[in-house]
């Protein structure tokens, strides 16, 4: 069993600092030890200045300890406004934001909601790519660049960014060729003569090639209307020319890798 003479023992052993503490913090110690330390003090027989002497190092780690929470809690602050600006960044039913910012938004999500949905759906397909870089680097390197581009389009994009809207013209760009390299084949798709093959690999659905391509091009008129272009600085060059040669040579990709 603890008892006070316990305490007295260990007290004559501690600095008139660590005592000071115990007793600025009752709280957190028996009242057998608060009182220990009382009798301590008492006996210690301090004067003013070694009190304050005593109590300094007590009084400058208190200040850390304020410090630091005052950067914790501006931290959290900080956090909370990035995620209340996010949310009325991407949020597009507010009634008093104008029509070019509920576009731009509305883009984000559907944008940002199909690139979650591609990565988690086709993981697998993509980490297997990656393994096969060695033996197809070229379509390999062409996938990686493309699924990289969607992400770094959207959040440029999302900050209203020149370079975010010529990211995700040229993204639009080059999967509205790629839809509509897709559609061709699936109009003109052949048997192979061979039931198992054919089994296999059915004919493409048309159906979905052209609700992507609906979904492109109308994304991508939007993207060249003038309250847009005029919210992210870009001018009827800038826009012919990148939707040009990004169509250009999306073709031309396409016919080497197919």
């Amino acid at each position: 069993m603890v008892t006070s003479n316990n305490f007295n023992e260990y007290y004559k052993k501690i600095s008139d600092t660590e005592l000071l503490s115990i007793l600025d913090n009752p709280g957190d110690y028996q009242p057998i030890a608060v009182e220990a330390a009382k009798q301590e003090l008492a006996s210690r027989q301090l004067t003013d200045i070694e009190i304050r002497e005593a109590r300094h190092p007590l009084l400058a780690k208190q200040a850390q300890k304020e410090k630091e929470k005052e950067r914790i809690k501006a931290v959290e602050t900080r956090i909370k406004n990035v995620g209340h600006s996010f949310i009325d960044t991407i949020n597009p039913i507010q009634s008093e934001i104008p029509a070019t910012e509920k576009t731009i938004r509305l883009i984000v999500i559907v944008f940002g909601g199909i690139f979650l949905y591609q990565l988690i759906k086709d993981f697998r397909t993509h980490v297997a790519i990656v393994k096969d870089i060695p033996s197809f680097p070229f379509e390999s390197i062409l996938h990686l660049s493309l699924l990289i581009l969607l992400p770094v389009a959207i959040f440029t994009f999302w900050k209203r960014k020149k370079l975010g809207w010529i990211l995700l013209t040229i993204f639009l760009t080059f999967s509205a060729v790629g839809a509509m390299w897709s559609l061709f084949h699936s109009f003109t798709w052949n048997p192979s003569g061979f039931p198992a093959m054919d089994n296999l690999f059915p004919r493409p659905d048309p159906t979905t090639y052209i609700i992507q391509l609906l979904l492109l091009i109308a994304t991508l008129l939007v993207l060249c209307k003038k309250n847009i272009r005029e919210a992210f600085s870009v001018d009827k060059q800038t826009m012919g020319v990148t939707i040009g040669v990004t169509g250009f040579v999306s073709f031309i990709l396409i016919l080497m890798i197919s």
